[in-house]
C-alpha cells in the first residue's frame, strides 16, 4: 500500500504469504499513507488475523512524524502469539528504525515504551538499546538518567520524547563535569574492523509532545527550572535517517530542551536542530537555550535553529562542522508584511566559532536568514570557509526596524571561494544593521568585499578595526552596493586591506546615496596598478560626504594608500548631486598639489564628477584653523610622549603617523607643515 490515506482493513485473515529474504511477507505500507487502520473491534469481536507470513507481518515504511499521522492503528489484531516481544519482532516500525513511523499494536505492552517514571542509574550502566526496541518516553512519564551512565545504541534505534500515539514525556539527563552521561554507538570506536562511526544510530528526538524546558535567564546566566534537559552529556555517532545518514543528532521539533555543558560530536548530519514555530511567541514553544556546549565534527551544520523566538546561544565552542557553524532561518515564503511568520530574534554571544563550512556553504561561521533583530556579540569567528559570507552572513529582508547588532566580535581569517563569492568576513544582504567595535581582519574572498560586503543594506559601522583583508575583486576592506540611502562609517580604522585586481583597496561604494564617512582612519590600503587603493565611489552615488567638522575637531584621515586616495567615478552633473564633499579631510600632506594628485575626479576626466576637498586639514593643524602655528605646537607638547593613541582621537590628533605614540616622528611631520613650511 502506498499513498493509501484512510485505508481500513477489518476482519481479514492474512497468513503464509511470502516475500524476498528479510522483507515483508505480510503487509507493507509506505508513501506517507495517513490514517491507515488495521484495528479490530472488541465490542463486535471482529479483528484481523495476521501471522505466519515470511519476514515481517507488518511494515510501516512511512516517515516518522510526531503528530502520529503516519502511524498505523493495529490494535486488537491476532498475531498468532501472546508474547509482546514476539509480536514486536514481527513488526518493522520506529522501534527498529528511528526514521519510520509507529505501528500501534498495544497501548502499553510495546517493548521500548516507557510508560511510568523511570530512572537509569549508574548501577545498571551500561544500558544497551537493542535493535527493535527504540526508546519512546510516553504516558506523561519521565526518564531520569543519573551521572556517569553509558547508553549504547544498536543500529537505527534512538530515543523519542513524547508522541501523539503514546502521550507526553520528559527526558532529564543531568551528568556532572566529572561524570558525564554518554549516548553512543554500541560499536567500539577502536575496533579495527568495524569501528563506531557517524550514523550508527538515530539520535534523540524531542517532539511537540515532550515537556518543554522551563528556564529563567538572569543576565548571562540560564537557570533550569523544569522540563527536558541535557546537561554534561556527550552524544556521538548518531544521525541515521530514512534516506541515509541525514538525521539530526539532537532534534527538538516544535519543542525545546535546555542544553548546558554538552558535547555533540562525530554525527553524520546536523549536531543540534531545533524546528520551532511560525506562530506568534504566545503560541510557540519556548526559545532554545544552548550554553557552554562543544559542537564539533558533525556532517552538516553544528547548530541549526528554524523559526521561533528569542533563542540564546552563549559560550559554546562550535568547530569543524562540515556545512557551517550556526544557522538561524525561517523556512518558507512569506510576505514582508506578515511579521509573525519569521524567526523573531536570536542572540549569539561569547561563542568560539572556528573551522566550519566549505566552499559552497553560505555563512561559514554564522548564517542568519529572515530574523529580526539578531544580536551577534563578543564572539570569535575565525578560519571558516564559505561560498559567501566566510564569517557571518545575515539576510533579514522583512523589515528595517529594529536593527541587527554585530558588536565586539573578532572576525578573522575566514575564506570565501569562487569569483562570485562575496564577503570574506561579513555579508549583510537586505539588512538594517549596526556593526560596532568589531575586529575584522585577515579575511579573504576570490570575489568582492574582503572584509565586509554590503548588499542593499542600510548599515552603520562605528569603531571597527578593518585590517589586512583581501578581495581578488574590489573592496578590500568594504564593498558596498547600497541602493537604500544612509550608509554611515564613523570612527573606523580601515588599514592594510587589498583589492588585488579591482578598485577600492579600502572601500568600494556604488549607488551609495547619502552615505557619510566621519572620523575614520583610512591608510596603507592597496589596489591593482594605477587604481584606487583608498576609496572608490561610483554608480551614481548622490550626496556622498566625507567632510570633517572644524567645530568638533573631527575629520577623516586618508593617506598612504596605493594609487589614488579617493576616486569619484560618478558621472558629471552640473547640479552637483554626484560631487563628493571631502572638505576638512587630513590627506597626510600640507601641499595642495599633492592633495589633488591623490584624487581622481573631473580635473582628471571631464566625464566624472568633482571631489570638493578644499579647505583641507594639514598635518599638525590640530585646531583646524588652516594654520599650523604656535597654538598647535602647544597641543603637540601637551601630548608629547603620549602612548596608547587610537582611533578616532589619536591623542587629540597629535599622533600624526598613527603609530599609537607621540614622538619625534610626529614632530618631524609637524615641523614640515609649521607656518606653511
Amino acid at each position: 500500500m502506498t499513498e493509501a490515506d484512510d485505508s481500513n482493513l477489518y476482519g481479514n485473515t492474512i497468513t503464509n504469504n511470502k516475500a524476498g529474504t528479510g522483507k515483508t511477507g505480510g503487509i507493507y505500507v509506505t508513501g506517507k499513507s495517513e490514517g491507515v487502520s488495521l484495528a479490530g473491534d472488541p465490542c463486535e469481536g471482529t479483528y484481523n488475523i495476521i501471522w505466519g507470513n515470511d519476514g515481517y507481518q507488518l511494515c510501516n515504511a512511512n516517515p516518522f512524524n510526531a503528530s502520529g499521522i503516519y502511524d498505523i492503528d493495529a490494535r486488537y489484531v491476532q498475531w498468532g502469539t501472546s508474547d509482546p516481544w514476539a509480536i514486536q519482532e514481527g513488526i518493522l516500525d520506529h522501534f527498529d528504525n528511528g526514521s519510520l513511523a509507529f505501528v500501534i499494536w498495544s497501548p502499553t505492552e510495546i517493548p521500548g515504551l516507557i510508560c511510568s517514571d523511570t530512572t537509569w542509574d549508574l548501577a545498571g550502566s551500561p544500558y544497551v538499546i537493542a535493535a527493535g526496541a527504540s526508546v519512546v518516553i510516553g504516558c506523561d512519564a519521565t526518564l531520569t538518567i543519573e551521572p556517569g551512565v553509558l547508553v549504547k545504541f544498536e543500529p537505527r534505534v534512538g530515543i523519542v520524547v513524547g508522541s501523539a500515539s503514546f502521550g507526553g514525556g520528559t527526558l532529564v539527563a543531568r551528568g556532572t563535569e566529572e561524570s558525564p552521561i554518554i549516548f553512543t554507538s554500541v560499536k567500539d570506536p577502536c575496533d579495527p574492523c568495524d569501528p563506531a562511526g557517524p550514523g550508527d544510530w538515530t539520535g534523540i528526538h524531542f517532539t511537540d509532545y515532550g515537556v518543554d524546558a522551563n528556564v529563567i535567564r538572569d543576565g548571562n546566566d540560564v537557570n533550569y527550572v523544569s522540563g527536558c534537559i541535557l546537561e554534561h552529556v556527550i552524544q556521538e555517532y548518531a544521525g541515521h535517517g530514512m534516506y541515509g545518514n541525514n538525521y539530526p543528532a539532537i532534534f527538538a521539533e516544535q519543542s525545546t530542551v535546555f542544553m548546558n555543558c554538552c558535547e555533540v560530536r562525530h554525527n553524520s548530519a546536523c549536531g543540534i536542530y531545533h524546528l520551532g514555530s511560525s506562530q506568534p511567541a504566545a503560541d510557540a514553544p519556548p526559545p532554545m537555550n544552548i550554553v557552554n556546549c562543544e559542537v564539533w565534527d558533525n556532517g552538516q551544520r553544528g547548530i541549526r535553529i528554524e523559526q521561533g523566538w528569542e533563542h540564546y546561544l552563549r559560550d559554546n565552542n562550535i568547530h569543524h562542522n562540515s556545512r557551517g557553524g550556526i544557522y538561524f532561518e525561517y523556512s518558507g515564503w512569506r510576505s514582508p508584511w506578515t511579521a509573525s511568520w519569521r524567526l523573531d530574534s536570536a542572540t549569539v554571544v561569547g561563542n568560539i566559532i572556528t573551522y566550519n563550512g566549505y566552499s559552497d556553504t553560505i555563512g561559514g561561521g554564522i548564517r542568519i536568514d529572515d530574523c529580526e533583530p539578531a544580536n551577534i556579540i563578543g564572539n570569535t569567528i575565525s578560519h571558516n570557509d564559505a561560498g559567501s559570507g566566510g564569517g557571518i552572513y545575515v539576510y533579514c529582508w522583512c523589515s528595517w526596524d529594529p536593527v541587527t547588532l554585530i558588536a565586539g566580535n573578532v572576525i578573522t581569517n575566514n575564506t570565501v571561494s569562487g569569483s562570485s563569492g562575496r564577503g570574506g568576513g561579513v555579508v549583510l544582504h537586505l539588512t538594517d544593521a549596526e556593526l560596532r567595535e568589531n575586529t575584522i581582519s585577515g579575511n579573504t574572498t576570490e570575489g568582492d568585499g574582503g572584509g565586509i560586503y554590503l548588499s542593499a543594506s542600510r548599515a552603520t559601522l562605528t569603531g571597527n578595526t578593518i585590517t589586512g583583508n583581501t578581495a581578488d575583486g574590489s573592496g578590500g576592506g568594504i564593498y558596498g552596493w547600497i541602493p537604500y540611502p544612509g550608509l554611515s562609517l564613523v570612527g573606523n580604522q580601515i588599514q592594510d586591506n587589498t583589492a588585488a585586481t579591482g578598485q577600492g583597496g579600502a572601500i568600494y561604494m556604488t549607488e551609495a546615496d547619502d552615505s557619510n564617512l566621519y572620523g575614520n582612519t583610512i591608510t596603507n590600503n592597496k589596489a591593482g596598478t594605477g587604481k584606487t587603493g583608498g576609496i572608490y565611489v561610483t554608480g551614481g552615488s548622490e550626496w556622498v560626504s566625507m567632510a570633517g567638522d572644524p567645530c568638533e575637531g573631527t575629520y577623516n584621515i586618508i593617506w598612504g594608500n596605493d594609487g589614488y586616495q579617493l576616486c569619484n567615478a560618478n558621472p558629471f552633473n552640473a547640479s552637483g548631486i554626484y560631487d563628493i564633499d571631502a572638505r576638512y579631510v587630513q590627506w597626510g600632506t600640507c601641499d595642495p598639489a599633492e592633495v589633488q594628485a591623490g584624487i581622481y575626479d573631473y580635473f582628471d576626466n571631464g566625464s566624472v564628477a568633482f571631489v570638493l576637498w578644499s579647505p583641507f586639514v594639514r598635518p599638525g593643524d590640530f585646531d583646524m584653523d588652516q594654520d599650523v602655528d604656535w597654538i598647535d605646537l602647544g597641543r603637540l607638547v601637551d601630548n608629547w610622549l603620549g602612548y596608547d593613541c587610537e582611533i578616532p582621537d589619536w591623542c587629540a590628533g597629535t599622533d600624526l603617523d598613527l603609530s599609537t605614540a607621540v614622538d619625534f616622528l610626529d614632530f618631524a611631520r609637524f615641523a614640515n607643515c609649521f607656518e606653511g613650511n
